[in-house]
């Protein structure tokens, strides 16, 4: 069993290796974690100034992003924050730290994922 399996769906990465191989596989990832971190940053500082909109734009393409590969955890995270903001409320510093620890995990679940799905034969069933 993959670690962090429960944070990672390795569906997402599985279909774009049968589409686009792994040059394609590799290209989302590195997508992936080249945009989300200014996002982040966006969404804290959206926070500091009480902008309930800007947190909610900045947790909204955090989810959109972490959908692309599969980070269920990511998206889960950015999710409850985009709707406690978009209603205008406190989002509460938990989930916030929440969402920080899913993102640090995200390179090695992303990583791994990876090698797994582009070392395995694609089966159709959605296991690696």
């Amino acid at each position: 069993m993959m670690a962090g399996r429960r944070n990672v769906d390795p569906v997402y990465l599985q279909d774009l290796a049968a589409s686009g191989g792994e040059s394609l596989v590799r290209d989302v990832v590195r997508t992936f974690l080249d945009t989300v971190p200014p996002r982040l940053t966006t969404l804290h500082v959206a926070l500091d100034r009480a902008d309930h909109h800007g947190v909610a734009l900045a947790a909204h393409s955090i989810v959109s992003s972490a959908a692309m590969v599969g980070l269920t955890e990511v998206q889960e995270a950015a999710r409850a924050i985009e709707l406690l903001a978009a209603q205008g409320g406190p989002v509460p510093p938990a989930s916030v730290a929440a969402l920080d620890r899913a993102l640090a995990a995200a390179p090695a679940l992303l990583d791994e994922t990876a090698r797994v799905v582009l070392t395995r034969p694609l089966d159709g069933t959605g296991a690696p």
